[in-house]
């Protein structure tokens, strides 16, 4: 076998299987013995499987060529006695199984539903990939332990990008930062989710209660139902609560960062289920109608220079993640800054910060062009290219010396490689 020719992938590319056809055990034939590992044909048909359902369209000779890979590098890591500690694997299967149970509020039924997994078959495979992807990292990064990327590297590579007319151009981008503004919760907003809990309590119709109180304006027209959702789809506290129902029950009062829900739980059915809610939000309507005037009176303070940006951010900044980076944006903003000239700040923009409502306001600091990358004004974006570019280099080498030296045997009539 001409391993040369195999494709050279990145590490890694093929996640985790999560759906699994059955806890049953089928009778299993090895496709492949590659050093000290085999692969099965239960290895190769679970991951095509994955992949069919993702879309992915990554053919069965790569995956295969992959399976390849990673089992030469397990056998590798073997060689070398690096051994998968058992406490750190411990340690990592139970967190990724806390994570996993929590998606799935601890409902070992709900993840057998979605997953087709019992907990402990999940937990016995999260253990074996974890080892195997300890041994392949710890492997890795002995190819990489004297890697070093000098200035020289990063000049070298940018010519060779010059050179074969590869130099690519670096779209117009903004310098900015925004003084987020949050609403006060107002306090008599739980007050009345309470007094709205105890008409419940004493019978009065959960519908007749979503028409005249309920601030859903969508769900009201429906009688307050929202309709068919997976888990993830909506804020893990409703999801909670209402699958914590029966159907027909009522929950208590739900908080979520946008407001106050009263659930009522309509149907489950194939890993889906369905709910109405009365819900109002936490803050008052005109509250928003006060943090666009007190928007404007920080712009009009910085522009006559009774501040600076960096003491209002400081000053007046709900929002705790960007204070200190002064509110440094790092998503695309084009839209928010489109009609804005180079040291402006906007006018008050209504916006959704993790889907609370808050106003904002942008300040932007520096216009960069469009322009050809250059090592003038892109160096840390070059440098961080000419890493990545060696790194696959040293990796995709080293994976080739490995498995030329590993003992690899194929089943013809399962695994065609060339």
């Amino acid at each position: 076998m001409d391993i040369k020719k195999l494709y050279l992938l990145t590490l890694g590319f093929i996640p985790n299987f999560s759906f699994a056809t059955s806890d049953k055990y089928l009778v299993d034939e090895i496709v492949a013995n590659v050093g000290t590992e085999s692969i099965f044909l239960s290895d190769l048909n679970t991951i095509l499987l994955q992949l069919k359902y993702q879309n992915e369209n990554i053919s069965e000779k790569q995956v295969i060529d992959q399976l390849l890979h990673n089992a030469s590098l397990i056998s590798k890591g073997k060689e070398n006695s690096f051994i998968a500690e058992k406490k750190i694997i411990k340690d990592m299967v139970n967190e990724r199984m806390k994570s996993i149970l929590s998606k799935f509020y601890n409902n070992p039924k709900l993840i057998e539903q979605y997953l087709g997994k019992r907990p402990w078959a999940l937990k016995k495979e999260l253990e074996k990939n974890l080892k195997e992807q300890y041994l392949v990292e710890k492997v890795q990064n002995q190819f990489l332990e004297d890697f070093r990327c000098t200035h020289k590297d990063i000049v070298t590579f940018y010519e060779k990008l010059k050179n074969e007319n590869k130099i690519p151009t670096v779209e117009e981008s903004f310098e900015a930062y925004e003084l987020v503004l949050f609403p006060e919760e107002d306090p008599q907003i739980l007050n009345t989710m309470l007094e709205i809990r105890k008409k419940i309590d004493e019978g009065e119709n959960f519908i007749d209660l979503v028409k005249e109180y309920s601030q859903d304006e969508e769900s009201v027209e429906n009688d307050g139902e929202l309709g068919w959702f997976k888990i993830g789809e909506l804020k893990d506290e409703y999801e909670g609560a209402a699958l914590s129902l029966k159907p027909g029950e009522i929950s208590k009062i739900v908080k979520t960062d946008v407001g106050y829900h009263i659930i009522q739980l309509i149907e489950v059915r194939n890993g889906e289920f369905n709910s109405r809610h009365i819900f109002r939000f936490s803050a008052k309507k005109d509250d928003y109608e006060s943090l666009v005037d007190k928007a404007n009176e920080i712009k009009n303070q910085i522009l006559s220079r009774k501040m600076s940006w960096n003491e209002a951010i400081k000053k007046f900044s709900h929002d705790d993640s960007v204070k200190s980076s002064l509110g440094r944006i790092k998503d695309d903003i084009s839209n928010d800054v489109k009609n804005l000239h180079q040291g402006e700040i906007s006018e008050p923009i209504s916006c959704f910060v993790d889907d609370k409502k808050a106003v904002k306001i942008i300040y932007l600091r520096k216009i960069i062009p469009a322009h050809p990358l250059n090592l003038d004004d892109d160096y840390e974006k070059i440098s961080s290219m000419t890493k990545n570019y060696l790194r696959q280099r040293i990796v995709q080498k080293k994976i080739i010396d490995v498995v030329d030296k590993t003992d690899i045997k194929v089943d013809p009539n399962f695994v065609k490689v060339s």
